[in-house]
């Protein structure tokens, strides 16, 4: 038994044929082989099982009743094999199936909607789950086909195509600012409190540009929470200074709730990137939901893409 399942497959096709059209001319045409290489494969297949499969006759071609066992789980398996084929090449050919994504919170709760509603109706054969999170997932241990990330590339497994780009904006709340000195230039804020979105790993820095060299300064405080609108809510209650995207912080500005600081300070550019693995080919979905991603970059970070 063991031994049969290693069976050469262009054999077994052979012989199904040369049954199905009860001839091996009738076969080599329906294969596109020559007459010599059916024989020859069901030969093979004869000699592989120790048993005679066809009983050939200068008039005719019939299977034995070994042979004709054969044919009809052979045709079965067969059958089986070509529709998964199918299926791969439907796959390969046109969007469809279940598209795994990851996203920020901040964009999960403007743009996803927007983004996906379009997305879906370009694409009616493709499945969206969509994991709005902050935290870093691993795409292959937990099979996403992409992620949507702020900030540097750091991880070589991964291909990545830059969507959009960013400023941030310094903040802090009038509560906090009551009875402090606010910070003139950026290394002030070693002195300060400040609610950090935590990196991957160590000390958190925030880059500003200055002139042209771009300055990096470390900055700690109580709290440090890898979520913006939780980021957002300690800001605002007094907890320290934050550094929260443009599209973000501006209107939280405009109300008053939050002020501005360092304005002159141009804080370093954040891009947004879609990222996939290295090592996995880029399937139609995903090609079709990047390419979408890029069309419609304008509304990832607001009024800056």
């Amino acid at each position: 038994m063991g031994q049969s399942l290693r069976a050469d497959l262009n054999a077994v096709r052979a012989f199904v044929h040369v049954v199905d059209e009860k001839s091996f001319r009738g076969a080599a045409v329906r294969l596109g082989l020559p007459k010599s290489t059916v024989s020859r494969k069901v030969a093979e297949l004869e000699t592989f099982f120790g048993a005679q499969l066809l009983v050939r006759t200068t008039r005719s071609v019939r299977p034995t009743e070994a042979g004709l066992l054969y044919h009809q789980q052979a045709s079965a398996a067969l059958a089986t094999l070509d529709t998964a084929a199918r299926g791969v090449d439907e796959l390969q050919l046109e969007p469809r199936g279940l598209l795994r994504i990851s996203l920020p919170v901040a964009l999960g709760q403007s743009v996803l909607g927007p983004l996906l509603a379009s997305f879906m109706h370009a694409h009616p054969h493709v499945q969206v789950l969509a994991d709005v999170t902050d935290r870093s997932v691993d795409l292959i241990e937990e099979s996403f086909d992409a992620v949507i990330r702020a900030g540097e590339l750091r991880d070589s497994s991964l291909v990545g195509r830059k969507l959009a780009q960013s400023t941030a904006r310094i903040v802090a709340s009038p509560t906090y600012l009551k009875g402090r000195k606010p910070p003139r230039k950026p290394q002030d804020l070693s002195h300060h409190d400040c609610v950090v979105f935590p990196g991957v790993a160590g000390p958190v820095f925030w880059s500003f540009r200055e002139g042209r060299k771009t300055v990096k300064v470390q900055v700690k405080g109580r709290c440090a929470v890898g979520s913006f609108p939780a980021l957002q809510t300690l800001v605002e209650e007094g907890f320290g200074i934050g550094r929260l995207p443009a599209f973000v912080a501006d209107p939280v500005i405009k109300s008053g709730r939050l002020v501005g600081l360092l304005g002159k300070y141009a804080t370093a550019p954040a891009a947004l990137w879609v990222l996939h693995p290295a090592a996995r080919s880029v399937s139609p979905k995903l090609r079709a939901f990047i390419d979408h991603l890029v069309t419609q970059a304008h509304l990832l970070f607001p009024g800056e893409a």
